[in-house]
């Protein structure tokens, strides 16, 4: 093909809808909006102006600083988007309204959802967000709205397939069922993300995933995740959070050293570690 032909068809192709020619992208500029993590640090090594909306996996052993990491961006969210909506959703059910206040959360402002499964999760987040955008458009407010959701947490949360399997695993103690319940919770999460990205996309929505990892007891060595693989290609940024010490004033613990490292970005700072207070 010629270079006449090639330009005159991408110029025609590209006036429809969802053709984008690509020297016309620049997806880091057309970001509508970035969330600041409340690290400045953290912000600085991932290269970008704080957190991207989309799917954001953030990982570490039980006490790192997952959560912490996470309330710290429902704080500045709230500070940047007066009208905006935040939302925890919770399987824990760990809930510390004090601690939300001293990390900054308006805590009369945050909503805490509790879900009893994967599909629950689905069910409910989807029902919040057909409200907001309803009540949006009747109070005649422009543009999107701000919405920044937490679920706290993916490791926690099990499918309703998988509740009733390991019930019948613990009756008839057969392992079988046991793996076939894991099989199932895998793809119900498979089933959450598929449905819920193209709408956290196209809503500009932040909605950040806590997930649990744990020491791999194969013999390989590593960390494993309560997600498995489920979630693997979602999420824009993924980060691991882990416990590094502990700042002591007169052997009192006042605040926690964590490393982070940025296993996956779609901004181009995989691999960077930081240690943040």
């Amino acid at each position: 093909m010629s270079k006449s032909f090639v330009d005159s068809f991408v110029a025609k192709m590209t006036k429809k809808e969802d053709f984008v020619q690509l020297s016309k992208v620049d997806y880091f500029k057309s970001m509508s909006s970035w969330l600041p993590s409340g690290s400045p640090i953290l912000d600085h090594r991932l290269r970008t102006l704080g957190f991207p909306v989309g799917i954001i996996e953030i990982r570490g052993k039980s006490q790192s600083g997952k959560t912490t990491l996470s309330l710290t961006a429902i704080a500045q969210f709230q500070k940047k988007y007066p009208d905006g909506v935040a939302v925890v959703l919770s399987t824990e059910r760990r809930d510390n309204k004090a601690y939300a206040k001293r990390l900054g959360i308006n805590v009369d402002r945050l909503i805490i959802i509790h879900c009893h499964s994967i599909e629950d999760v689905l069910n409910k987040s989807n029902t919040l967000l057909t409200e907001i955008k309803e009540e949006w458009k009747k109070e005649g407010m422009e543009g999107k709205p701000k919405i920044c959701m937490i679920w706290d947490s993916l490791g926690a949360t099990i499918s309703n397939q998988e509740r009733k399997g390991l019930e019948q695993a613990a009756k008839d103690e057969d392992e079988d069922h046991h793996k076939t319940a894991m099989a199932s919770a895998a793809r119900a999460i498979k089933r959450l993300f598929r449905f819920m990205q193209g709408e956290i996309y196209d809503n500009d929505i932040w909605f950040i995933v806590i997930n649990h990892v744990y020491e791999n007891m194969s013999g390989h060595g590593g960390n494993k995740s309560y997600g498995g693989t489920a979630i693997e290609f979602h999420p824009t940024l993924r980060i691991n959070v882990a416990k590094m010490s502990y700042v002591k004033i007169r052997d009192k613990k006042v605040a926690q050293i964590s490393n982070i490292t940025v296993v996956k970005s779609d901004w181009g700072s995989s691999l960077e570690e930081i240690e943040v207070e």
